[in-house]
């Protein structure tokens, strides 16, 4: 059977119209179940997924359907040997991989965004951006791909350009790519986190950490100056951090004594001041050492554990003087007769 042009346009038409009716209500249900899902597993996230997903699936249904509806016409007897068809179909297919990688983008977007929200700390600040981007660019190369390939494009040179160009800026920003592997590195171990305090072993850099970010780590040190360090050089340098496991901290004070103060009363004299002290942890208990016996002195260790650690000199700071005026009230002080 022979279509006429006009028959056949209103053909066209009226399939047309019946594939976008189609697509619509495929998509509406398809997106209505997995709504419905997500409330039966009190999962939120697969209902963003329902809500991203309708206009690409719907999208993608009515070109396949126009697909499948430019076939069928194509075998019709009139419409044979129409070379429209054969364009048609190409840019069919450009605009089905285009929605899709356009989906697959927004899919992508909103599961590492939920992955990242339930890791929590510093990795959506820093991580979710590097992770967003990266997949995006890798989709829509990889649908890219795709196209080329479907209209039989060379594509052992474009690889090759591209694995050479890539090659380029790896040498070009070795440096920057360094430190951007160290931070990935100290985000996914966390040695410390920010609001720690931390400690470069051997160079004598202490600060609290106020950033991780990809390139570099900043710190205020206790002069409250900004330190900026290299995420490479942190992740091959040994760290202490005094904020774990807890930010409670161990507060030492060496005290030398005369002979003839009383060691007894002394020793109760500071422990009473060290309860107190608000900032003095009653557990571990406070203690106080006689731990040598010198020529002229004697030396007292008082060991105790402060629940800040930021706060560790400003209490040291007070509980020195403390200790002054009850050692100078029981003549206890270096240099005090014994009369």
């Amino acid at each position: 059977m022979i279509i006429s042009l006009g028959n056949g346009l209103l053909w066209v038409l009226s399939y047309l119209a019946l594939a976008v009716m189609f697509s619509w209500l495929i998509g509406r249900g398809f997106t209505c179940l997995i709504a419905w899902l997500a409330r039966r597993a009190r999962w939120a996230t697969a209902q963003e997924v329902a809500r991203v997903s309708f206009y690409p699936l719907v999208l993608l249904l009515f070109l396949l359907f126009a697909h499948v509806g430019q076939k069928l016409l194509a075998q019709s007897p009139g419409y044979r040997d129409m070379k429209i068809f054969a364009y048609v179909d190409g840019f069919n297919f450009v605009l089905m991989m285009a929605f899709f990688a356009w989906w697959a983008d927004r899919l992508w977007r909103i599961l590492v965004s939920w992955h990242f929200r339930r890791l929590g700390g510093t990795y959506e600040k820093h991580l979710l951006p590097v992770f967003l981007y990266s997949g995006r660019i890798l989709l829509y190369f990889l649908a890219t791909i795709v196209v080329l390939g479907r209209f039989h494009v060379n594509l052992s040179g474009l690889l090759a350009t591209f694995g050479i160009a890539s090659l380029a800026v790896t040498f070009a920003t070795q440096e920057t790519l360094s430190n951007m592997v160290a931070g990935f590195i100290l985000l996914l171990d966390r040695p410390f986190v920010v609001g720690d305090r931390i400690e470069i072993a051997g160079s004598g850099l202490v600060g609290d950490v106020m950033e991780i970010g990809t390139r570099s780590t900043k710190l205020l040190s206790i002069d409250q100056t900004m330190l900026v360090i290299s995420n490479r050089d942190l992740v091959s340098s040994r760290i202490i951090n005094h904020s774990r496991p807890t930010v409670t901290a161990r507060l030492e004070i060496a005290l030398v004594l005369p002979y003839h103060a009383p060691v007894e009363e002394v020793k109760a004299a500071l422990l009473e001041e060290l309860r107190r002290h608000p900032q003095v942890l009653p557990q571990p208990s406070p203690s106080v050492y006689l731990t040598e016996l010198g020529d002229t002195q004697m030396r007292l260790l008082v060991v105790c554990h402060v629940a800040d650690l930021k706060s560790l000199l400003r209490v040291k700071d007070e509980l020195n003087e403390a200790f002054k005026k009850r050692l100078e009230t029981l003549q206890a002080l270096p240099g005090d007769s014994g009369g």
